[in-house]
Protein backbone atom coordinates (compact mmCIF):
# COMPACT_ATOMS: atom_id res chain seq x y z
CA UNK A 1 0.00 0.00 0.00
CA UNK A 2 1.05 3.54 -0.83
CA UNK A 3 2.49 5.54 2.12
CA UNK A 4 0.71 8.27 3.04
CA UNK A 5 2.72 10.48 3.68
CA UNK A 6 4.11 10.27 -0.06
CA UNK A 7 2.57 11.92 -3.34
CA UNK A 8 0.91 9.36 -5.38
CA UNK A 9 2.07 10.59 -8.54
CA UNK A 10 6.55 11.06 -8.27
CA UNK A 11 6.48 8.79 -4.44
CA UNK A 12 7.96 12.17 -3.23
CA UNK A 13 7.73 12.88 1.10
CA UNK A 14 4.84 15.52 0.84
CA UNK A 15 5.93 19.03 2.95
CA UNK A 16 3.83 22.27 2.99
CA UNK A 17 6.84 24.65 3.90
CA UNK A 18 8.77 25.11 0.23
CA UNK A 19 6.79 25.50 -2.80
CA UNK A 20 9.86 25.43 -4.48
CA UNK A 21 10.82 22.29 -3.48
CA UNK A 22 9.57 18.58 -4.70
CA UNK A 23 6.41 17.19 -2.81
CA UNK A 24 5.14 20.49 -1.98
CA UNK A 25 1.43 20.62 -1.03
CA UNK A 26 -1.22 23.25 -0.07
CA UNK A 27 -2.33 20.78 2.57
CA UNK A 28 -1.11 17.26 3.60
CA UNK A 29 -4.76 15.59 3.26
CA UNK A 30 -3.74 16.15 -0.17
CA UNK A 31 -2.70 12.68 -2.59
CA UNK A 32 -0.74 14.80 -5.06
CA UNK A 33 2.01 17.34 -5.00
CA UNK A 34 1.10 20.80 -6.48
CA UNK A 35 3.67 19.56 -9.27
CA UNK A 36 1.93 16.58 -10.16
CA UNK A 37 -1.75 17.63 -9.60
CA UNK A 38 -0.90 20.38 -12.28
CA UNK A 39 1.03 17.96 -14.55
CA UNK A 40 -2.05 15.24 -14.01
CA UNK A 41 -4.92 17.61 -14.69
CA UNK A 42 -3.67 20.98 -16.79
CA UNK A 43 -0.97 18.61 -18.21
CA UNK A 44 1.56 21.39 -17.11
CA UNK A 45 4.35 21.69 -15.00
CA UNK A 46 7.49 24.64 -15.05
CA UNK A 47 10.04 21.98 -12.97
CA UNK A 48 12.63 18.87 -13.22
CA UNK A 49 13.53 16.79 -10.96
CA UNK A 50 16.42 14.79 -11.14
CA UNK A 51 17.07 12.53 -8.18
CA UNK A 52 20.16 10.66 -7.49
CA UNK A 53 19.85 8.67 -4.93
CA UNK A 54 18.18 4.57 -4.78
CA UNK A 55 16.75 2.89 -1.74
CA UNK A 56 18.26 -0.10 -0.46
CA UNK A 57 17.59 -3.22 -2.96
CA UNK A 58 17.57 -6.22 -1.37
CA UNK A 59 19.16 -9.24 -2.31
CA UNK A 60 17.89 -12.00 -4.02
CA UNK A 61 15.53 -10.02 -5.80
CA UNK A 62 14.49 -9.45 -9.63
CA UNK A 63 15.31 -6.12 -11.18
CA UNK A 64 13.67 -4.91 -14.24
CA UNK A 65 15.97 -2.73 -16.33
CA UNK A 66 13.60 -0.91 -18.71
CA UNK A 67 14.82 0.95 -21.54
CA UNK A 68 12.80 3.34 -24.30
CA UNK A 69 13.57 1.21 -27.81
CA UNK A 70 14.31 5.04 -28.20
CA UNK A 71 17.09 4.88 -26.03
CA UNK A 72 19.40 1.74 -27.17
CA UNK A 73 22.35 4.07 -27.38
CA UNK A 74 22.18 3.52 -23.15
CA UNK A 75 21.78 -0.31 -23.16
CA UNK A 76 23.70 -1.79 -20.70
CA UNK A 77 25.31 1.53 -18.83
CA UNK A 78 23.46 1.43 -16.07
CA UNK A 79 25.86 0.28 -13.05
CA UNK A 80 22.97 -1.61 -11.02
CA UNK A 81 25.05 -4.45 -10.83
CA UNK A 82 27.21 -2.84 -8.47
CA UNK A 83 24.92 -1.57 -5.93
CA UNK A 84 22.96 -4.96 -5.82
CA UNK A 85 25.00 -7.77 -7.58
CA UNK A 86 23.36 -10.82 -5.69
CA UNK A 87 19.99 -10.05 -7.91
CA UNK A 88 18.78 -11.27 -10.97
CA UNK A 89 18.78 -8.36 -13.99
CA UNK A 90 16.06 -8.71 -16.74
CA UNK A 91 16.47 -6.02 -19.59
CA UNK A 92 13.07 -4.64 -20.81
CA UNK A 93 12.96 -2.45 -24.29
CA UNK A 94 9.90 -1.20 -23.81
CA UNK A 95 7.38 1.62 -26.28
CA UNK A 96 8.22 -0.77 -29.64
CA UNK A 97 5.02 0.34 -30.92
CA UNK A 98 7.03 3.25 -31.79
CA UNK A 99 9.30 0.86 -34.28
CA UNK A 100 7.46 0.99 -37.74
CA UNK A 101 5.35 -2.61 -38.56
CA UNK A 102 7.57 -3.86 -40.74
CA UNK A 103 11.07 -3.76 -38.33
CA UNK A 104 12.25 -7.36 -37.45
CA UNK A 105 11.67 -7.77 -33.94
CA UNK A 106 13.20 -11.43 -33.98
CA UNK A 107 16.31 -9.68 -35.53
CA UNK A 108 16.90 -6.52 -32.67
CA UNK A 109 16.69 -9.38 -30.28
CA UNK A 110 18.88 -11.45 -31.77
CA UNK A 111 21.61 -8.61 -31.67
CA UNK A 112 20.65 -7.20 -28.23
CA UNK A 113 21.33 -10.97 -27.05
CA UNK A 114 24.70 -10.92 -29.35
CA UNK A 115 25.99 -7.58 -28.36
CA UNK A 116 25.15 -8.67 -24.25
CA UNK A 117 27.18 -11.53 -24.68
CA UNK A 118 29.83 -10.27 -26.67
CA UNK A 119 30.25 -7.72 -23.62
CA UNK A 120 30.57 -9.72 -20.56
CA UNK A 121 26.95 -8.14 -19.68
CA UNK A 122 25.13 -9.85 -16.89
CA UNK A 123 21.32 -10.35 -17.70
CA UNK A 124 19.01 -13.11 -16.73
CA UNK A 125 16.56 -12.53 -19.68
CA UNK A 126 16.25 -9.65 -22.42
CA UNK A 127 12.20 -9.04 -23.50
CA UNK A 128 11.11 -6.26 -26.03
CA UNK A 129 7.61 -5.16 -25.51
CA UNK A 130 5.23 -2.51 -25.53
CA UNK A 131 3.47 -1.25 -22.17
CA UNK A 132 0.71 0.04 -24.14
CA UNK A 133 -0.13 -3.85 -25.87
CA UNK A 134 -2.39 -5.43 -23.29
CA UNK A 135 -1.31 -9.31 -24.23
CA UNK A 136 2.29 -7.82 -23.54
CA UNK A 137 1.53 -6.65 -20.26
CA UNK A 138 0.00 -10.00 -19.64
CA UNK A 139 2.43 -11.96 -20.80
CA UNK A 140 5.08 -10.00 -18.48
CA UNK A 141 2.42 -10.53 -15.68
CA UNK A 142 3.14 -14.71 -16.21
CA UNK A 143 6.41 -13.87 -16.65
CA UNK A 144 6.75 -12.11 -12.95
CA UNK A 145 4.42 -15.06 -11.48
CA UNK A 146 6.87 -17.93 -13.05
CA UNK A 147 10.24 -16.65 -11.44
CA UNK A 148 10.62 -17.43 -7.28
CA UNK A 149 11.15 -13.69 -6.23
CA UNK A 150 9.01 -11.66 -4.10
CA UNK A 151 10.89 -8.72 -4.68
CA UNK A 152 10.46 -6.89 -7.97
CA UNK A 153 12.15 -3.71 -9.12
CA UNK A 154 11.59 -1.22 -11.59
CA UNK A 155 14.58 0.72 -13.18
CA UNK A 156 15.44 2.87 -16.12
CA UNK A 157 16.18 5.86 -17.40
CA UNK A 158 13.95 9.10 -17.54
CA UNK A 159 10.55 8.67 -19.99
CA UNK A 160 11.54 4.71 -20.22
CA UNK A 161 8.13 4.15 -19.39
CA UNK A 162 8.84 2.46 -15.88
CA UNK A 163 5.41 3.87 -14.53
CA UNK A 164 3.59 3.50 -17.40
CA UNK A 165 4.43 -0.40 -16.93
CA UNK A 166 3.67 -0.31 -13.23
CA UNK A 167 -0.30 1.35 -13.61
CA UNK A 168 -0.46 -1.24 -16.82
CA UNK A 169 0.65 -4.39 -13.57
CA UNK A 170 -1.27 -3.07 -10.63
CA UNK A 171 -4.00 -1.43 -12.64
CA UNK A 172 -3.52 1.59 -10.22
CA UNK A 173 -5.23 4.56 -11.63
CA UNK A 174 -3.88 6.61 -9.15
CA UNK A 175 -0.30 6.01 -10.42
CA UNK A 176 0.81 8.63 -12.69
CA UNK A 177 2.69 7.80 -16.52
CA UNK A 178 2.86 10.89 -18.25
CA UNK A 179 5.67 11.89 -20.07
CA UNK A 180 7.81 14.07 -17.37
CA UNK A 181 11.55 13.69 -16.87
CA UNK A 182 12.52 12.66 -13.61
CA UNK A 183 8.58 12.12 -13.11
CA UNK A 184 9.53 9.31 -9.96
CA UNK A 185 11.33 11.10 -7.03
CA UNK A 186 10.83 8.19 -4.30
CA UNK A 187 10.47 4.83 -4.54
CA UNK A 188 6.56 4.00 -5.12
CA UNK A 189 5.32 0.53 -4.01
CA UNK A 190 2.66 -1.75 -5.44
CA UNK A 191 1.85 -5.07 -4.03
CA UNK A 192 1.26 -7.67 -6.66
CA UNK A 193 -0.28 -10.86 -5.77
CA UNK A 194 2.19 -12.23 -2.97
CA UNK A 195 5.15 -9.83 -4.59
CA UNK A 196 6.21 -5.91 -3.80
CA UNK A 197 6.86 -4.09 -7.37
CA UNK A 198 9.20 -1.57 -6.52
CA UNK A 199 9.07 1.96 -8.82
CA UNK A 200 12.76 3.16 -8.59
CA UNK A 201 13.62 7.08 -9.19
CA UNK A 202 14.40 7.26 -12.99
CA UNK A 203 18.15 7.28 -13.73
CA UNK A 204 18.83 10.73 -14.72
CA UNK A 205 21.25 11.49 -17.74
CA UNK A 206 22.27 14.91 -19.19
CA UNK A 207 21.43 16.23 -22.01
CA UNK A 208 18.17 15.36 -22.83
CA UNK A 209 15.23 17.40 -24.13
CA UNK A 210 14.55 18.39 -20.14
CA UNK A 211 17.74 20.46 -19.63
CA UNK A 212 17.17 22.44 -22.49
CA UNK A 213 12.93 22.84 -22.82
CA UNK A 214 10.07 23.50 -20.90
CA UNK A 215 7.35 20.77 -20.27
CA UNK A 216 4.99 22.28 -23.36
CA UNK A 217 7.92 22.25 -25.66
CA UNK A 218 9.00 18.64 -24.96
CA UNK A 219 5.57 17.47 -25.08
CA UNK A 220 5.91 18.71 -29.05
CA UNK A 221 9.09 16.43 -29.22
CA UNK A 222 8.31 13.31 -28.07
CA UNK A 223 7.12 10.54 -30.46
CA UNK A 224 3.78 9.17 -30.92
CA UNK A 225 2.05 5.98 -32.71
CA UNK A 226 0.74 7.51 -36.23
Amino acid sequence: MQNQNKCLGCGAIKQTTNPLEVGYVKSLEHEYCLDCFQLAHYGKTNKHYHPNNYSEIKEKSLIFIIQSIMQLDLLFTQPITRIQPNAKYVYIINQIDLLPKDINLGFIHHQLLKYAKDNNVTYHDIILMSALNKNDIENLKEYIMSEREKDIYLFGFQNSGKSTILKALTNNEKVLSINKAGLTQETIIEDFNNKKLYDMPGTYVSGYLSDFLNMKSIERCYLKKL
